[in-house]
């Protein structure tokens, strides 16, 4: 049992990965992963949460359930304008299994509801949420395959308007050695006049890869490229570095210093190198030829 403030543990991602980027393979967190801070569509609760095994045999079963509330706010995707849920009281309920039968196999789903207020039509619009995820997840041999799906729905509780809105992510990688290159692959359609119509519909595949320098200092790179309904398609890129203490962190920055340092001299010097190559080059061919007589 536990007690505070928490990632709500819809799904897999939340409960595996917490907050701390050294844990997750990838650069980022899959978009319907996001934290509500950076605009994530995922409520984040203070409450309670219970967790613990069911006597099941080689099936071993996994529950978990949690009660709190809180009030979410999240940036808008579009104008990061605040987007305050005002949330009600919530419940969640997981169940999960992890077969002996297939060994780093875990299969299971979880159900979590309850109401937030959307501002834009009405200081006292209610609505009813409730987010449905199933999940499959398999980790061994230096494969790690992450596959996730959710339904949200939204319904008004003043008139009959109902909005469903899926999502899913699909990952997969696989070390070698200290390289574990990776592709994900994304998608999440919420209707255009719904709470998340900032969101709308996006979907798109990232890849790259994690080396690890050692067993505590990681540097991610990472490729993404996103379409947007309404909007120019996105590509960007992102590298990150990760570690588990303030003393590695401090280490990767004064060695990336280093490394930035050292590349900036390089290219000043070619570049000076190169300038004064073609200075030689121009007086040459401007030389005058001496004419014989």
């Amino acid at each position: 049992m536990s007690f505070g403030r928490y990632h709500t543990g819809i799904g897999y991602y939340n409960t595996a990965f917490h907050g701390g980027s050294w844990l997750q393979t990838t650069a980022d967190r899959p978009l319907i992963m996001e934290f509500a801070d950076d605009g994530g569509v995922l409520p984040t609760q203070v409450g309670l949460s219970f967790s613990g095994s069911i006597p099941s045999g080689r099936l071993d079963l996994n529950y978990i359930a949690e009660y709190g509330s809180s009030d979410t706010i999240r940036p808008e995707f579009t104008n990061h304008a605040l987007e305050d849920e005002n949330n009600g009281n919530h419940f969640n309920v997981g169940l999960f299994a992890r077969p002996e039968s297939i060994p780093s196999l875990r299969i299971g789903g979880s159900l979590y509801h309850d109401r937030i207020s959307d501002f834009t039509r009405g200081p006292n619009v209610r609505l009813g949420q409730t987010i449905v995820n199933g999940h499959l997840v398999y980790i061994r041999y230096g494969i790690e395959f992450l596959n996730e799906g959710f339904l949200i729905r939204h319904t008004y509780e003043q008139n009959a308007n109902v909005y469903n809105m899926a999502a899913f992510y699909s990952q997969i990688s696989k070390t070698f050695r200290r390289i574990r290159p990776f592709v994900r692959y994304q998608y999440i359609n919420a209707n255009q006049g719904s709470l998340l119509g900032d969101v709308a519909f996006r979907q798109g595949p990232s890849f790259s890869a994690r080396y690890d320098f050692n067993d505590v200092i990681a540097f991610k790179s990472q490729l993404d490229h996103t379409l947007r309904k309404g909007l120019p398609d996105r590509t960007s890129m992102a590298c990150t570095c990760s570690w588990h203490s303030r003393f590695e962190s401090d280490f990767m920055q004064t060695r990336l210093i280093v490394v930035c340092a050292a590349i900036w001299i390089a290219t000043l010097v070619s570049s000076s190198y190169a300038v004064a190559q073609t200075g030689l080059w121009r007086s040459w061919l401007t030389r005058k030829t001496p004419t014989i007589m």
